[in-house]
């Protein structure tokens, strides 16, 4: 026995020992970690990253965190449904905290899970319903209710009275009421008929549905029905073939606002419609037909479009795009219902006509009011010169320098010149040697001239201009120089016998530049697709004031595709120039190899060709680097 007890000790102990070794389970890195956690614990967080600065106005949300995403390398998820815009300027602040303080103050839940940060809207809770207030005893009925949907409070009623009670598909609302010990009957029927409802009896079962508030042209109640419910000023609406009037009226009653009638709304709407405010409602019921409605606080004037009364002001101001030109945008189905005037100092549209059409407005113009895409280009333009010279030759003659000296260079170029006198002392010491024992002098403004030369050279003229436009705009960029010079002209004038001249002298001008036109459109996608124009005119030669230089032009029009950041390289403008001049004596000259020594050759080549660079940077509003009134670093 007392070995069996030691043997349940020491198991039991080994249990114990096993237990309080075992490593405490860790929460993995995919569980979800909510704002307050990432707040309190920041070693939660798995990024410490500092944000240097962040200053942004008026701004969406989700441009923000995209904003930070990219700059600091971080996973952030931005819930679609968000479209709140913030306006703030936080330095040195680590960035978990920045999305914290950026969800807090809007509302919003921030998660971290498997990396990934999500701003996501907040989780509404459906409160916990309340418990009914619905007895029923000794057939006597008791119900105390405020704004209890409908389907909700019948249930409590059978479950009370142990009766069958059947509510219509569709059929939805809220009631309030209170009765007090009545027959079951009578109160429930007095209860749903003062709400809207209908309450009738088939049998053992009872059926509610709605109640027609309509009339038929016999003075008979109706088939037709119609039913509204309004709950947090949001309407829901079921009509079959209703009267307009009617309808209007019974919203207008439950929403609680005042409505002045100019004239009777006649016609019929048939309409399903769930959660909409008044003005939505009204812009539905109205489209279509010869009336609208003015809004003035809760004050609504409802009457026919004719009426001046009902017409309605309202400044539409633009975010993104010029004012100049919209009214050409907008269709003739809405420009001839109203009155459009161009407010440039508020870049605006004041539009004066009916409700209806002024929505029609907003809409159309929130729909193409989209920022702009700016396309900075980064041009860089190469023009490669190469010429290639050679020079080989004798030259001789007569002049009228009779100087002994002679002059010449060695290197890098041999060009040597000998007057008369040189050259007869050098044929009288050479000639013995040579075994002629007699030879003539030459003339003494005689002349030898012999120069052999070949020579290269290298031009790179590059230019780097930067410009910047709007999407679908040209943008245009010249560089360059002005060269006057003096033009004479020679007019003659006759007096008399005699004929006579005047001479007169103008300056006129010539022009040598670099000329870039760019004409960008941004797809959907983000391609770029540009109009260049490329005008490259050079002086040949030296620019003076004397004569008109000659000018070397070049031009290049294309049409390109290319994406954000990537370069394009435009060339193929190739000019060669291949020239070889020859001067000989003649019939001397033509004899092989003797007659190289009575030729003197030149052969000139040359070779131009102009590259471009074509760097195109996208940017939208806001971006960091460019645009908008939002900073980081």
């Amino acid at each position: 026995m007392t070995i069996f007890k030691h043997f349940i000790l020491v198991i039991v102990g080994l249990f114990f020992c096993v237990k309080m070794t075992f490593p405490q389970e860790q929460p993995s890195k995919s569980d979800t970690i909510s704002a307050k956690e990432i707040y309190k614990t920041s070693q939660t967080a798995p990024n410490q990253t500092i944000i240097q600065l962040i200053d942004v106005k008026d701004t969406p949300i989700k441009e923000v965190t995209r904003m930070i995403a990219t700059k600091y390398d971080l996973n952030i998820l931005v819930d679609d449904r968000i479209d709140k815009r913030v306006t703030l300027r936080l330095s040195n602040i680590p960035a978990y905290e920045a999305l914290l303080f950026i969800a807090e103050e809007n509302g919003l839940n921030l998660e971290y899970n498997n990396s990934i940060y999500r701003i996501l809207m907040p989780v509404d809770l459906e409160p916990e319903a309340k418990p009914l207030k619905v007895e029923y005893k000794n057939n006597q009925l008791l119900v105390d209710i405020e704004n209890e949907p409908i389907s909700r409070v019948l249930r409590a009623v059978s479950e009370a009275t142990n009766k069958s009670i059947i509510l219509n598909k569709g059929v939805e609302g809220d009631i309030s009421g209170f009765i007090h010990n009545v027959d079951f009957e009578n109160g429930l029927k007095t209860l749903l008929t003062s709400q809207g409802f209908t309450f009738r009896k088939q049998g053992e079962i009872f059926v509610v549905d709605r109640y027609d508030l309509g009339e038929s042209k016999q003075g008979k109640r109706s088939t037709r029905s119609f039913w509204v419910n309004v709950k947090d000023s949001l309407i829901t609406l079921d009509v079959s073939n209703g009267n307009l009037d009617h309808v209007i009226r019974e919203i207008a009653s439950q929403i609680g606002v005042d409505i002045f009638f100019y004239g009777t709304t006649k016609g019929t709407i048939t309409t399903h419609c769930r959660q909409l405010t008044f003005d939505q409602v009204l812009d539905y019921l109205f489209k279509g037909t010869e009336y609208t409605y003015r809004r003035e606080g809760h004050i609504y004037f409802i009457g026919d479009k004719t009426i001046s009364g009902i017409s309605s002001i309202k400044l539409v101001e633009l975010k993104h795009l010029k004012v100049e030109g919209i009214k050409d945008l907008l269709p003739e189905s809405i420009t001839k219902n109203a009155t459009l005037v161009e407010v440039k100092e508020q870049n605006g549209l004041l539009v004066t006509g009916a409700q209806s059409v002024i929505r029609e407005v907003e809409a159309l113009i929130d729909e193409i009011d989209q920022p702009i895409a700016q396309i900075l280009f980064e041009v860089l333009v190469v023009d490669f010169n190469n010429t290639d010279k050679a020079e080989l030759g004798v030259t001789a003659g007569y002049g009228s320098s009779t100087d002994s000296t002679s002059s010449g260079l060695l290197f890098p170029e041999i060009n040597m010149s000998a007057n008369a006198g040189e050259l007869n002392k050098s044929l009288q010491f050479y000639a013995p040697k040579l075994g002629i024992k007699s030879i003539g002098k030459l003339p003494s403004n005689f002349f030898l001239n012999i120069r052999a030369m070949d020579q290269q050279g290298k031009a790179n003229i590059r230019s780097q201009p930067q410009i910047a436009t709007l999407n679908g705009h040209p943008a245009s960029i010249k560089i360059g120089t002005t060269q006057y010079y003096i033009l004479e002209s020679e007019r003659p004038l006759v007096g008399g016998n005699q004929v006579l001249s005047q001479v007169s002298q103008r300056f006129e001008k010539i022009t040598a530049e670099i000329g870039l036109t760019i004409t960008p459109w941004v797809s959907a996608t983000g391609v770029i697709t540009a109009e260049v124009r490329q005008d490259f005119t050079t002086p040949k030669g030296a620019l003076t004031s004397e004569l008109p230089p000659t000018l070397d032009h070049r031009s290049l029009e294309s049409t390109v595709r290319l994406a954000d950041g990537e370069t394009i390289i435009l060339g193929g403008l190739i000019q060669t120039t291949d020239n070889e001049t020859t001067d000989r004596m003649p019939i001397i000259g033509s004899v092989p190899v003797l007659g190289r020594l009575f030729q003197n050759k030149g052969h000139n080549r040359s070779k131009a060709e102009l590259i471009i660079y074509i760097t195109p940077h996208l940017y939208y509003q806001n971006e960091a680097g460019l645009l908008g009134n939002g900073i980081i670093e």
